[in-house]
């Protein structure tokens, strides 16, 4: 475990501090709610649950002050050639992890039609028959079991028997649910918390969770956001005709060795896209901005000038707009 007093790695403090940062602005999020309720109540048992709650969240908090981190890596290598389109392989195991420290919610879903689609008539449900499957959802620091009962519904023709829908999942038959990926994937990319360390974060709150099972919610995410991140640059290059665009060296673990790829940046008054090469040369940023024939404001790097001869080789219009001295010497400012 850090000790806070003596530890002079700056990130690990710099990720510690984030962690208790989010930790506390939930608690006191959810303390403020209950001292809130506290001043409204009259009913003398309620004002005691809610006091007993306030104490509760107070003890975590400060519980929750005192705990540190192990370090420990977080990677996880997908499968050769392998996109986020790419279908996962039908896995084996052992099975859910049983969660006997959570907080279990039940959710019952209903039809809103019970009109028979055979013969016109109206289903009525079936006392005590449901369809049950649990999904692992987190509200505020705090994850739960949603168990969700969708209710059953047959018809007195005896033709139709229909199930209630149940929530939209990620991965069909998943286990967790999208507000869990998104807290997951908020936390890894906005607060800089590695997998590692969320699944310790959950592991204090009663959750027992791999960093694969996490990093599982992370590539489902990616794949169901690909085609949005795709539509975004197509609206930038084919909705502008001003655009700003740089690059930047971006190291990337390769097995044992860090590698140098780039990140690419296209900026437009209403949106930023972010692309990720290896090449950091002209036919990269050609394929970039495929659909583009305005201005384009850049530095002075050799592979915009190049772009824009072979666009206009092509017939096509890109026009950089960069001071030539400065591919020359880094050192200098772009001119005013």
């Amino acid at each position: 475990m850090t000790d806070i007093e003596h530890e002079t790695d700056i990130e690990k403090l710099r990720a510690r501090a984030i962690e208790l940062f989010l930790e506390n602005e939930a608690l006191q999020q959810r303390l403020a709610e209950l001292l809130a309720r506290l001043e409204r109540a009259t009913d003398p048992v309620e004002v005691e649950a809610l006091r007993t709650e306030i104490a509760k969240l107070k003890a975590q908090r400060e519980k929750q002050a005192k705990r540190e981190f192990d370090k420990k890596t977080e990677r996880r290598t997908p499968p050769p050639g392998a996109t986020p389109d790419t279908p996962k392989a039908p896995q084996t195991g052992h099975g859910p992890t049983p969660q006997p420290n959570l907080d279990v919610v039940v959710e019952v879903h209903k039809l809103d039609d019970t009109e028979c689609p055979k013969c016109g008539g109206q289903m009525g449900e079936i006392p005590g028959e449901f369809e049950e499957h649990d999904e692992i959802d987190v509200e505020p620091r705090k994850p739960i079991i949603r168990r969700h009962k969708r209710q059953k519904y047959a018809c007195q023709c005896r033709e139709c028997l229909e199930t209630a829908p149940g929530p939209t999942k990620l991965i069909a038959g998943g286990r967790y649910s999208i507000r869990f990926a998104a807290t997951v994937a908020v936390d890894k990319y906005d607060a800089v918390l590695p997998l590692e360390r969320q699944c310790k974060l959950f592991a204090r709150l009663g959750l027992k969770v791999t960093s694969q099972t996490l990093f599982d919610q992370l590539w489902a995410m990616a794949s169901h956001l690909k085609p949005t991140y795709e539509a975004l640059r197509t609206h930038i290059v084919a909705k502008n005709a001003y655009l700003a665009m740089d690059e930047t060296p971006w190291r990337l673990l390769e097995g044992l060795k860090a590698g140098r790829w780039y990140i690419w940046g296209i900026v437009a008054p209403d949106a930023v896209w972010y692309g990720f090469d290896p090449s950091r040369g002209a036919k990269t940023a050609m394929r970039f901005l495929d659909g583009f024939t305005g201005t384009l404001m850049t530095d002075g790097y050799a592979s915009y000038k190049s772009a824009a001869d072979t666009w206009a080789a092509r017939g096509q219009v890109l026009r950089p707009d960069f001071d030539s001295s400065y591919a020359h010497d880094r050192r200098k400012p772009l001119a005013q």
